[in-house]
């Protein structure tokens, strides 16, 4: 992954690479947001980007501490 760190890319224009009402279609078909308390789909899929974006090796506990990171907390602006 170290290859798009060369890039001139902003990362929010790259999160508005799909636009919401994609989401919306996404999350109505699916139900994945049924019995989401907390993490709803839309952000799952941000944080999962954000991951794969930021570390090299992806994990469950690396992904845990990106969602709790006031960083990842400030650039999708939700709060724990």
């Amino acid at each position: 992954m170290a290859i798009f760190k060369d890039h001139k890319l902003n990362l929010s224009e790259l999160f508005n690479v799909i636009p919401e009402e994609i989401f919306v279609a996404i999350a109505e078909n699916t139900n994945v947001d049924y019995y989401a308390k907390s993490l709803n789909g839309k952000l799952f899929y941000y944080l999962l980007l954000y991951a794969l974006l930021t570390d090299d090796k992806v994990s469950q506990r690396g992904i845990a501490d990106l969602y709790s990171s006031p960083h990842f907390g400030l650039l999708f602006n939700f709060q724990l």
